[in-house]
C-alpha cells in the first residue's frame, strides 16, 4: 500500500479521534510493529546497550526496545496532529525549561541554528515555536516517495514552518539566517556521507558538519534545544545554552571537527537521560547504506 495514503487515512483519524485514544491505538500498533521487526529490533536493542554503557539483563533490553517502538508511535501521532498544535495546546501540554535562549540568541540579528537530535518530538518542537511567532526552517530529509514528501512539507507547512530540502540545505540555511528565522538541524545523523568524524557515546561515529560550517561562516548562535516526552502526555522543551562557536573561528576542518565534537557531547547528554526517546533503527555506528 502507498505509503502517503497511509499517511493521510492515520492523519485524518489522528485529528478526529480524541488525543489519549490516538495514542492508546498508536502504542498498539507500535508494540505489533515491534514483533515483525527483527533485526531492526536487534539494532534498537544494540544501540541501547551502547547508551547505558553497561550490563544489561535481556528482560530490560527487550523492554527498553519496546519502548523505543512505542515512542516512535507516539511520535508519529503527534507529527499527524501538527495542526492540533495551538496556544491552548500549549498552555496545557507544554513546560518550557531554558526557553528564552532562543529569544536572546535571535537579538543578534544573525539568525538562531537550533541543534536537536532524533529524540523526543522534535517535530512537535518546531510547530510550539512557531506558534509561539518565530519563524521556522527545518532541513529535512527528502522521502524517495514524492507523495510522502509533500505531505511532511504540509504539515510543517500547516503551522508555518519552512521546509529546506536536503539537497540545497547549505543555500537554504544561508537564507533562513539572514532573515533572522530559526533554523532547526538535526545534528546526529550523517545522511551526506560528507560528514566528520566524533566521539559519540563511546565510539566514533561520522556527524553531519553542517551545524559547525553555518556557525562559523554567520556567526549563528547555536542553541541546543530538546523537546521531551513528559508523564501524563505532556512536551519538556528544552533549551540548553548556546554552544560558544566565536573560538572556532578560521574554518578548517580541525575547528569544524571540534566545534561538531562540542555539539555532539550536548546531544549525548540527553540521550544517555533517556535512551528510549531515541528513535534510531539501524545499527548506529555503522555506515549508512541507504535512506
Amino acid at each position: 500500500m502507498d505509503s502517503s495514503f497511509v499517511f493521510r487515512i492515520a492523519s485524518r483519524l489522528a485529528l478526529s479521534l480524541p488525543r489519549k485514544v490516538v495514542y492508546f491505538f498508536g502504542e498498539k500498533i507500535g508494540t505489533t510493529y515491534a514483533m515483525s521487526r527483527g533485526e531492526e529490533k536487534n539494532a534498537v536493542g544494540e544501540n541501547l546497550r551502547q547508551i547505558l554503557g553497561r550490563e544489561i539483563e535481556q528482560k530490560e533490553l527487550e523492554t527498553m526496545t519496546l519502548q523505543v517502538y512505542i515512542n516512535f508511535a507516539r511520535y508519529l501521532v503527534d507529527f499527524f496532529r501538527i495542526p492540533k498544535v495551538d496556544h491552548s495546546f500549549i498552555n496545557r501540554y507544554v513546560s518550557f525549561e531554558g526557553i528564552e535562549e532562543v529569544d536572546r540568541a535571535l537579538e543578534k540579528r544573525k539568525g538562531c541554528l537550533l541543534l536537536t537530535a532524533h529524540v523526543g518530538s522534535w517535530e512537535v518542537g518546531g510547530a510550539i515555536l512557531a506558534t509561539l511567532g518565530h519563524s521556522i526552517d527545518v532541513v529535512a530529509l527528502s522521502h524517495k516517495n514524492p507523495w510522502t514528501n509533500q505531505f511532511f512539507f504540509r504539515q510543517r507547512l500547516s503551522k508555518g514552518i519552512r521546509s529546506i530540502p536536503m539537497q540545497t540545505a547549505l543555500k537554504g540555511s544561508l537564507t533562513g539566517l539572514r532573515e533572522n528565522h530559526v533554523v532547526a538541524l538535526l545534528g546526529d545523523r550523517d545522511y551526506t556521507r560528507q560528514g566528520i568524524p566524533v566521539e559519540f557515546l563511546g565510539k566514533i561515529v561520522s556527524f553531519p558538519r553542517g551545524t559547525a560550517y553555518l556557525a562559523i561562516r554567520t556567526n549563528a548562535p547555536i542553541v541546543p534545544i530538546f523537546v521531551l516526552r513528559e508523564k501524563e502526555d505532556c512536551f519538556r522543551v528544552l533549551c540548553k545554552k548556546p554552544i560558544e562557536s566565536s573560538h572556532f573561528s578560521d574554518g578548517s576542518d580541525e575547528t569544524i571537527q571540534a566545534l561538531t565534537q562540542e555539539c555532539a557531547r550536548v546531544l549525548e547528554e540527553q540521550i544517555r537521560l533517556h535512551p528510549t526517546q531515541w528513535l534510531v533503527f539501524r545499527r548506529f555506528w555503522e555506515p549508512i547504506t541507504g535512506t
